[in-house]
C-alpha cells in the first residue's frame, strides 16, 4: 500500500509515527550519552549497585557474606554487568533505529533486495554513534576509548536491528493472510 506524500501543511498519521521515532532514537542517544559522561568513579558506583542488586537476588548466600567477601563478589561481576550494559543500550538503539528508519525511508520499498535496508541503515548508524561515543569518553575522567566496546555495541545494533525485522516481517506477513 503505497501512502500520499504529505504537502507542507498537511500531516498524515504516518509522519508523525515518523517524527516520533525519531525522537526516541534522539532521546535513546542523550541517555547513552549521560551514561557516557559520567566519570569513571560515578560509573563503577552504578554498576557495583546493579550487580549487588542482581547478587542479592541470584547468589545464594550473598546476604550472609561479610562486606569484603560481598565486595569480592560485586567486583568478580562488574565486568560482565558492564559490559552487558554496553551491548543492551545498543540493542535497544538499533531497534529503535531500525523503527525510525522503516518509518521514514523504506515503508512504501517492498522489494527483497531492498527490505532489509532499514536495518542496514540502522546498524550504520548505531556504530557510528557507538564511535562518537567512545571517542566522548575520551575525554571524560577516568574514561577511555576502547575498540572491544565499539564492537560490543555494534554486536547490539545487530541483534536489535535483527530481531526487530523479522519481528516486523512476521507481522506483515499475518496481517497480510488475515486481510
Amino acid at each position: 500500500m503505497k501512502y500520499p506524500k504529505a504537502t507542507p501543511n498537511e500531516y498524515t498519521p504516518m509522519r508523525w509515527y515518523s517524527v516520533l521515532a525519531w525522537l526516541c532514537v534522539v532521546a535513546w542517544m542523550v541517555a547513552i550519552f549521560m551514561f557516557s559522561a559520567q566519570p569513571a568513579d560515578e560509573s563503577n558506583a552504578q554498576s557495583g549497585s546493579v550487580v549487588e542488586l542482581i547478587a542479592r537476588v541470584v547468589y545464594p548466600g550473598y546476604a550472609d557474606l561479610s562486606l569484603d567477601e560481598q565486595a569480592q563478589v560485586v567486583e568478580r561481576y562488574q565486568y560482565v554487568v558492564r559490559k552487558c550494559g554496553h551491548f543492551t543500550e545498543y540493542l535497544i538503539l538499533g531497534a529503535l533505529c531500525t523503527v525510525a528508519s522503516r518509518q521514514s525511508f523504506f515503508l512504501e520499498d517492498r522489494a527483497s533486495r531492498r527490505k532489509y535496508g532499514a536495518a542496514l541503515f540502522a546498524v550504520a548508524l548505531s556504530v557510528l554513534y557507538a564511535v562518537s561515543d567512545e571517542i566522548h569518553q575520551l575525554y571524560v575522567v577516568g574514561r577511555s576509548c576502547r575498540l572491544t566496546d565499539v564492537l560490543i555495541d555494534a554486536s547490539g545494533a545487530i541483534v536489535g536491528a535483527v530481531i526487530l525485522t523479522i519481528v516486523i516481517e512476521r507481522l506483515i506477513r499475518l496481517r497480510g493472510r488475515e486481510g
